[in-house]
C-alpha cells in the first residue's frame, strides 16, 4: 500500500514523454521535471557505465543491466538534445560503449541480463543505440543496432511471433514484452530506412490486431502460433499497443489501425 523504491530504467524512457507533454501541454514545469530526472540518472551510472536493475530496493545489488540501461539512454539523448548539455550525452556514451562490449558476436546480448537469460525485447536497447548514433554519429552504435536487429529478426517465427520475447523461460510472453520487441523493431527500422525490419514489426503487429479483432480483447499473453486461451489481459501491454497500432497508421494512412 505504499510507493516503491525509485526505478532508474522507467525513469530513464518516462523523460521523452515529459519533454513531449510539455511541449503539447506549454506547461514548462514538465520539461524542468525531465531535467531533474536525468541530473538523477547521472548520480547512478556504474562505474563500467551501465545503469542498475531497478527498482532500487535496499537489498538488492546495483547490478548492471541491458534493459535498464538502454531505456535510460533514451531519457539521456532526449535531455542532451533539449538542453545540449554535454554531461548528458558523455553518459549516453559510456552506457552505449558498455552494451557494445558487452553484446556477443551474433548480436544477441546474454550478460548482464533479467534472469540471466536472452531476451528479444532487448531491440527497444537497440532503437536507444540507435538514437545515440544519431546524437553523435559514433558508427560503433549503429552497428552494433544492426548486429541485435538481425539477431531478432532470426528469432521470429514466419507468423511474427518471436520466440524469446518472454521474461522468463517457460512461460507465453506477454503482451507487455511482445510490444517491447515490436516498438524496437518498428523505431529502429524508421531511423535506418530499413524496410525489412520495420516488416518484421508489422507482421507481428498485425497477428495481434487480428486478434484483437476478433472481440475487441488482448489476452495477457500468447505463445507459438499466437495461441492463448486466457481470460486476463495486461493493462501495459494494451496501452503499448495502442501506442503500436497508432503509430503503425501514421506510417501507413492505413485506418485499420486506428480503428
Amino acid at each position: 500500500g505504499t510507493w516503491g523504491p525509485p526505478y532508474p530504467e522507467t525513469t530513464g524512457y518516462i523523460i521523452p514523454t515529459f519533454f513531449d507533454y510539455a511541449a503539447f501541454s506549454g506547461d514548462d514545469t514538465f520539461r524542468t521535471r525531465a531535467v531533474r530526472m536525468a541530473n538523477w540518472l547521472l548520480t547512478l551510472q556504474l562505474e563500467g557505465g551501465a545503469f542498475p536493475i531497478g527498482p532500487l530496493w535496499p537489498d538488492w545489488e546495483r547490478a548492471p543491466l541491458v534493459f535498464d540501461t538502454g531505456q535510460i539512454i533514451h531519457g539521456l539523448v532526449r535531455a542532451y538534445e533539449e538542453t545540449q548539455r554535454v554531461d548528458f550525452l558523455e553518459s549516453a556514451r559510456r552506457a552505449g560503449d558498455w552494451l557494445v562490449q558487452i553484446q556477443d558476436p551474433d548480436g544477441a546480448w546474454r550478460r548482464h541480463t533479467s534472469l540471466g537469460i536472452v531476451h528479444t525485447y532487448n531491440v527497444r536497447t537497440t532503437w536507444g543505440l540507435l538514437r545515440l548514433h544519431q546524437a553523435c554519429q559514433e558508427p560503433s552504435y549503429r552497428q552494433a543496432a544492426q548486429r541485435n536487429l538481425a539477431w531478432a529478426l532470426d528469432d521470429q517465427d514466419p507468423d511474427g511471433w518471436f520466440r524469446n520475447a518472454h521474461f522468463r523461460l517457460g512461460e507465453d510472453p506477454l503482451t507487455h514484452t511482445i510490444a517491447y520487441t515490436i516498438e524496437g523493431l518498428l523505431e529502429s527500422g524508421v531511423l535506418l530506412g530499413d524496410q525489412k525490419v520495420i516488416q518484421a514489426a508489422r507482421i507481428a503487429a498485425d497477428a495481434l490486431r487480428q486478434r484483437q479483432g476478433q472481440d475487441g480483447f488482448l489476452r495477457a499473453r500468447y505463445g507459438p502460433g499466437w495461441r492463448s486461451d486466457l481470460s486476463w489481459s495486461c493493462l501495459t501491454g494494451d496501452a503499448q499497443m495502442a501506442i503500436l497500432w497508432q503509430r503503425f497508421y501514421q506510417l501507413s494512412g492505413d485506418p485499420g489501425y486506428l480503428q
